[in-house]
């Protein structure tokens, strides 16, 4: 668990180096309940997901069933985890899925919980929450530390303003290509530098 969630924490969306200044806590499994429904397609049949649950984790929407061993939810399967009951009516998941397919042909509808890790971590005095699936390992964070935006905008803007003077000021064309392939080497340190420190 600790291992995906550090290399989501690593990745092009997060602060830099927040998977090694991070400080993450104990994962917590519980079972989040998706309402299955098996939808026929153009190439075949499917498996579209809708949570069956309130949540504030990203991505829930866009989960797959992920692939595995389906086994009936019993207490002897479960022991003390956690079993998150679904809130979310049938009908109300089967008019998400309308907005969302369009007027598809419903098979089959289950209930399914899957396995999820809920883990809290700590970055510069805040708690984060995300959640690891238990079987493809995909995070689902509810908040993170990303990246500003405000250094990349930056970046761009410089780059706008040099190439923009120097396709006002020089007018003959070997001259201007050559200025340009002067320019854009320190200009693209300068993203390279900026993705790394933000």
């Amino acid at each position: 668990v600790q291992a995906h969630l550090r290399r989501f924490l690593g990745g092009t969306s997060t602060v830099a180096d927040l998977d090694k200044k991070a400080r993450l806590g104990d994962p917590r499994l519980e079972y989040f309940p998706f309402w299955a429904f098996t939808v026929v397609a153009k190439g075949g049949e499917k498996v579209v997901l809708q949570p069956a649950a309130p949540s504030s984790l990203q991505g829930l929407q866009g989960i797959e069933l992920p692939a595995g061993h389906t086994r009936p939810m019993r207490s002897d399967e479960t022991g003390d985890t956690p079993v998150v009951e679904p809130e979310v009516p049938l009908e109300t998941a089967r008019e998400w899925l309308t907005v969302r397919h369009g007027d598809v042909s419903v098979r089959q509808t289950v209930l399914y919980h899957l396995p999820l890790f809920k883990t809290p971590y700590r970055w510069q005095g805040r708690t984060y929450q995300a959640a690891v699936d238990g079987v493809s390992g995909k995070v689902f964070p509810s908040d993170f530390p990303a990246k500003a935006e405000a250094p990349f905008v930056g970046v761009a803007i410089l780059a706008l303003i040099v190439f923009g003077l120097e396709g006002l000021l020089i007018q003959n064309i070997i001259v201007k290509l050559a200025a340009y392939l002067v320019s854009a080497p320190p200009i693209l340190g300068i993203a390279w530098l900026t993705s790394r420190k933000v």
